[in-house]
């Protein structure tokens, strides 16, 4: 049964409650990937957990992924797409594209609206990047547009370039590195030759066809022309460039707009060795910067305008019609059988100590390493030489991977640590999260540290091997990706059922780590791979009990309601947010004027309302449960304008109208002791923690006789 229709009915609250559409978890958000739609993968792409760290898990070419926001995790930039589940963002087709520009927050910061009211249940942390979608000057404050009708204070923020290759592009025109300098002209023209001298100590010539144009340069060894994109002369320092633009085979020259790859290609390092996994592939547009030699040969630079790109050249031959392009060398069943190898050399590598308790350095070599080899195994042109060059980087990263845990006799609920075993505990803390500063806490079972001006705790448990090995020793036996052997469902931290969740047997489940509840063992996990299923409650955790992964466990019993009862349900569902949710993020008043914890609590009930409609695993038990949850937190929704008859033109506000304007704005705000400043027209004016600040009148108070949109 599918329900998916749900899960927009409390979607138009999402932009009061504080998930700002423009807002990025971290990272660029580019035309091409959007948030909160369906995006297409233009590649074979595999899965993150929050960490960065790679499970088994792959989407194949051409599956379309809802984006549900983007993180920036160790630099590169993601696409959350679950709970704990991510995809690089340069897995999706033409990723980075935007020309909005970003920013980076300084601190953390507040959202305004466009009368500089914070929105008191929205703020963004720190590091966080954001689209920029305008500026505006606010009561003398300049603030960027984030979303509709949501600001931040420009103080807050360092602007970035959401698509590096279009800032970039403006500067072009650069020296050339040659000992002198010279004038160049260039006309771009299918007939037309292009003749660059520029002189040096030993001038090598060389002829390229690019954009069905030919180019003759008479360049040094490792020198470099610039490229001006521009129709009219410019002169950079002193010497001159003049390049005509002609669109030739669907192929522009203009290195503004980019350059239509023609022949798929390596990317190569300055040395001119190409780089292993790295490559540009037939039709695509690439951004360029400069044409420079190397080792005899023509090449163009390429921008870095994406932190998970390795900078790096094109041949130029990759643009030129006439020339010819890679060819297969390497049989399927060699791609296959180096596939198998790679395979097994990786096995059982993520999630074991050697990784799990290595340096940071060490387990983003092995990374990189490891998404070279994957990269190589997916490149068709890929050759004998690549691949083992591959393998022995994998080989070479997983050698020096080295982490090992401390050895502690007893077992995981059982065990008593020396004060040699306690160093050794720290010491590994400090390795494995880059810090310096790990002590114990004052139970003895979690370590604190310090990082990024955050105070962190860990459980010490991760970082220790029980000798006792006839234990039930949970980190070990089940740790990790999991088949779900039992149907369950699924609990939070206190024991409880959390509705609308439930795994089923032959689900592919992420352990991420254990915990004790209420006298039980129960499995924290994050995420659901392989499949299309993801967790959608809102809780921090969720658990499975020990006895999902157990053989002679036994299936929890799903009762689902019937088609009767899941329709009148969605009629119910579909009532209640009908009354709370307007269109397009405007929602009713019992709902915007509310307080935010009323407000928080029917979100909530909606949520789970929505969870439970979607699942045909869902009970009638269950459908009743949220009815009255819902029915409750309705009932506290209690939001209404001040009722004042007449015409709001030309009004003259008592005070006791004042006062309850005042009033209904700390109401809906959550905020206390606010004093009158003023009103006009409009505008109500109010100090709060000995800041100034004002609100409309017409989203607080009706008017009897106005007829307009604002009533």
């Amino acid at each position: 049964m599918n329900r998916n229709s749900l899960i927009t009915i409390s979607g138009a609250a999402l932009l009061s409650f504080g998930l700002l559409t423009g807002v990025t978890n971290n990272s660029e958000v580019s035309a091409a990937v959007k948030v909160g739609q369906s995006n297409r993968l233009e590649r074979n792409a595999y899965i993150y957990n929050s960490q960065g760290h790679r499970t088994k898990n792959v989407w194949k070419h051409g599956k379309k992924v809802l984006v549900l926001g983007i993180k920036t995790i160790k630099g590169k930039k993601y696409a959350r797409t679950g709970r704990n589940q991510y995809i690089r963002l340069t897995n999706f087709k033409n990723y980075n594209t935007s020309s909005k520009p970003t920013a980076v927050l300084k601190h953390n910061a507040y959202v305004f609206d466009k009368n500089g009211r914070r929105i008191k249940v929205a703020s963004l942390k720190k590091n966080k990047i954001v689209t920029i979608l305008g500026t505006r000057y606010i009561k003398g404050k300049k603030y960027y547009q984030i979303a509709k009708n949501r600001f931040i204070e420009a103080a807050n923020a360092t602007t970035l370039i959401a698509n590096e290759a279009n800032n970039s592009r403006n500067d072009l025109n650069q020296k050339s590195t040659a000992n002198n300098t010279n004038t160049t002209t260039v006309t771009n023209n299918n007939s037309t030759s292009v003749n660059s001298n520029v002189d040096n100590n030993a001038v090598t010539g060389v002829t390229n066809t690019v954009n069905g144009s030919t180019v003759s340069s008479n360049v040094t060894n490792s020198s470099t022309v610039s490229a001006n994109s521009n129709t009219n002369s410019s002169t950079t320092s002193e010497k001159s460039t003049d390049i005509k633009n002609n669109d030739t085979d669907g192929n522009s020259s203009d290195l503004e707009n980019g350059l239509k790859v023609l022949h798929t290609s390596y990317i190569f390092d300055k040395a001119g060795k190409h780089i292993l996994g790295r490559f540009v592939s037939k039709g695509r547009i690439v951004y360029v910067k400069n044409a420079t030699l190397i080792n005899g040969k023509h090449y163009y630079s390429l921008y870095a305008y994406d932190d998970d790109r390795i900078p790096g050249y094109v041949p130029a031959t990759a643009f030129d019609k006439n020339a010819t392009g890679l060819k297969v060398t390497v049989s399927d069943k060699s791609f296959i059988q180096y596939k198998k190898d790679i395979d097994q050399l990786s096995s059982g590598i993520f999630n074991s100590y050697a990784y799990d308790l290595s340096s940071p350095a060490k387990e983003n070599a092995y990374d990189a390493a490891h998404s070279t080899a994957d990269a190589v195994g997916n490149f068709k042109y890929s050759t004998v030489e690549d691949m083992n060059a591959a393998k022995a980087n994998l080989k070479q990263a997983i050698k020096d991977l080295d982490g090992e845990p401390v050895v502690v006799e007893g077992s995981y609920d059982n065990y008593i640590l020396t004060s040699t075993q306690k160093s050794q505990i720290l010491a590994l803390v400090n390795k494995n999260y880059n810090v310096t500063d790990a002590r114990f806490a004052p139970d003895g079972k979690y370590v604190i540290y310090t990082q990024n001006a955050y105070r962190e705790t860990t459980d010490i448990r991760p970082f220790i091997r029980f000798e006792n090995k006839a234990s039930l020793d949970p980190l070990q036996q089940y740790m990790g990706n999991q088949v779900v052997k039992h149907n369950s469902f699924v609990y939070n931290d206190k024991g409880q059922r959390e509705l609308g969740e439930f795994v089923s047997k032959g689900d592919k489940v992420h352990v991420a780590s254990y915990t004790e509840i209420n006298g039980q063992i129960y499995y924290s996990f994050d995420n659901i791979n392989g499949s299309d299923v993801y967790l959608t409650s809102g809780t921090l955790d969720t658990f499975l009990p020990v006895s999902v992964f157990e053989e002679n466990g036994k299936d929890e019993k799903f009762e689902p309601a019937s088609k009767k009862e899941f329709d009148d349900f969605t009629k119910f569902l579909r009532n209640m947010d009908g009354q709370v949710y307007g269109r397009q993020g405007y929602n009713h008043d019992i709902y915007k004027l509310s307080s935010p914890t009323a407000r928080a609590s029917y979100q909530e009930a909606s949520d789970i309302g929505s969870r439970v409609a979607n699942d045909d695993r869902s009970s009638q038990a269950d459908i009743e449960i949220v009815e009255k949850q819902m029915k409750a937190a309705f009932a506290k929704l209690n939001g209404k304008k001040i009722q004042i008859k007449g015409k709001r033109k030309d009004h003259k506000y008592t005070k006791e109208e004042i006062e309850q304007i005042l009033a209904l704005i700390a109401r809906s705000r959550g905020i206390k002791n606010i004093k009158y400043v003023g009103i006009s027209n409009d505008t109500i004016k109010y100090l709060f923690n000995h800041k100034n600040e004002q609100a409309d009148t017409r989203s607080f108070v009706h008017f009897s006789d106005d007829d307009n949109s604002w009533n």
